[in-house]
């Protein structure tokens, strides 16, 4: 079992500057590097970490750093019950090692995938507080585009942590107080918007990729399929703007609840004027069917 000691660079922490952090097994591997669980006694208590760990040599890390620093930005900024907790980041040995709140349930792809979609009654309640994730990062003029199954954690209590910042863009201009338009095309394609998909030159609203993200992300919990399933983009884009969503195929007819489906549909809207906003999201048939209350606002 590695051990390391960790000089804290971030001193505005609850916990001591100096840590003897004991590493345990590797929970997860990316482009960037990998991801630990360790954990620290910390005021006599064992407290685990996860940590991702970035090798400042690579060519990937090299050729991606904003990204790193983009998330490490926006997650010291933010702060949700919803929302994963950065704690610090520290550089060690040619390598930056980003200590995150630990989610012993991992993500919901790897959930879904191994014990099948949610039921409906689930799936709401863990929809609700993705959406008050999203609303609570809009509130604070921030957009993910990133969402997805990966990006959705479930800790020891079942629950949600929505992480990775690292595409994260503000859409407000700090000086001018005027919202403004992003630029760049990004996210995960099966979860991208088609005003993102198909051209990004006259910019959009990072809003609106969020709340068609929120779409993809619920159709997957329901039938643990993405929304659209073309092979290419071309085919992709074809399907948004037509409206050829895999949930409304005939083996969802009877698995899938009408109400669910029309949340869908609305956040699926390729239209941007016509698609939902949080409110109406929140308001829903589905989301307020079986008495269900929904998070406070943070």
């Amino acid at each position: 079992m590695e051990t390391a000691t960790v000089l804290k660079q971030n001193e505005t922490s609850e916990y001591d500057s100096v840590l003897t952090v004991h590493f345990k097994n590797t929970i997860g591997k990316g482009s960037f590097g990998q991801v630990k669980y360790c954990v620290a006694k910390i005021k006599n208590h064992l407290v685990g970490f996860a940590v991702k760990i970035l090798r400042e040599r690579s060519a990937v890390y090299q050729d991606n750093r904003w990204l790193i620093d983009n998330e490490v930005s926006v997650a010291t900024r933010v702060q949700h019950p919803n929302l994963i907790t950065f704690f610090f980041n520290v550089k060690y040995h040619r390598s930056v090692y980003i200590y995150m709140e630990y989610c012993k349930h991992g993500d919901m792809k790897q959930i879904i995938r191994k014990y099948g979609p949610y039921v409906e009654p689930d799936a709401r309640l863990l929809f609700a507080q993705i959406v008050a994730a999203i609303e609570y990062l809009h509130g604070q003029d921030i957009a993910h585009r990133d969402l997805k199954p990966e990006n959705v954690l479930l800790n020891h209590r079942n629950q949600v942590k929505v992480s990775d910042f690292g595409l994260a863009d503000y859409f407000r201009d700090p000086i001018s107080n005027r919202r403004i338009l992003s630029y760049s095309r990004c996210g995960t394609k099966t979860f991208m918007p088609p005003e993102v998909l198909k051209s990004t030159s006259r910019g959009y609203n990072a809003m609106f990729f969020d709340i068609w993200s929120l779409g993809g992300v619920l159709h997957y919990m329901l039938t643990g399929k993405i929304p659209f399933d073309g092979r290419t983009t071309k085919v992709m884009l074809a399907q948004q703007t037509s409206g050829d969503i895999v949930l409304s195929r005939s083996e969802y007819e009877k698995t899938v609840s009408d109400h669910a489906k029309r949340l869908i549909w609305l956040m699926l809207e390729p239209d941007i004027l016509k698609r939902a906003r949080i409110s109406v999201i929140k308001q829903s048939e589905w989301m307020t069917s079986d008495s269900h209350t929904f998070p406070a606002k943070y």
